[in-house]
């Protein structure tokens, strides 16, 4: 009797920490750019992985006064095999201020639609910045296209249409690329992948922006 009491509080115990930790299981999220200005597009980064391999069924964003919350969804097939999910949400341009964003993993055991069965949240936030040189007339400008690029090439186009040189940076500050534009305005951008940051100097001054490259 004692070790069948023993078996069932042990088991209790497992089922118990199971389902803390289940499901899907959800990391914190990242903010890009983390102090973004107010002309800039933000864009969350989530990790998701479900218990089995299975499909993403997609998101849906709702946005409040001072809370963005986004709610994805995440099919847990039948085969036992961990299963991780890399996406990059665009949540577009927000004013001067702090917002809160809520990211909740929902889990369905139906694949044709999110038929919820469980889910897990993780919480953050980010203060975009007014932008106080906007309007500031010496700042120089510059335009990139195709932005989010998918062929493997963007194009530059320099305020005044002059010779720049060119410094592409990843989120951790790293720079992969550099160059001298003189004679054409694209940057070969073929083997990149995320969100970088391009600066642009010319006789006008330089100037950063954000690129994506999918």
């Amino acid at each position: 009797m004692l070790k069948t009491t023993l078996f069932l509080a042990i088991m209790a115990s497992v089922s118990l920490q199971s389902q803390a930790q289940c499901c899907p299981y959800v990391d914190p999220i990242e903010i890009i750019p983390a102090s973004p200005l107010a002309t800039d597009s933000i864009y969350v980064i989530t990790n998701v992985t479900t218990p089995n391999a299975g499909s993403y069924l997609g998101y849906e964003i709702f946005a409040g006064d001072a809370t963005i919350r986004i709610e994805a969804c995440y099919y847990s097939g039948m085969l036992t095999m961990l299963q991780t999910y890399i996406d990059t949400i665009n949540i577009g341009v927000h004013p001067a201020g702090t917002q809160n964003v809520v990211f909740v993993a929902y889990q369905s055991d139906y694949e044709g639609f999110c038929n919820r069965s469980d889910s897990n949240e993780v919480t953050g936030s980010f203060t975009v910045i007014e932008n106080l040189a906007f309007d500031d007339e010496t700042k120089p400008a510059f335009q990139i296209y195709p932005n989010p690029a998918s062929a493997g090439l963007i194009y530059v186009a320099t305020e005044k249409n002059e010779g720049f040189t060119y410094q592409l940076s990843n989120t951790l500050g790293q720079i992969v690329l550099t160059g001298n534009n003189n004679l054409s305005n694209e940057i070969n951008v073929a083997g990149l992948k995320g969100i970088y940051f391009l600066s642009v100097i010319s006789a006008q001054g330089s100037s950063t922006k954000q690129v994506i490259i999918e």
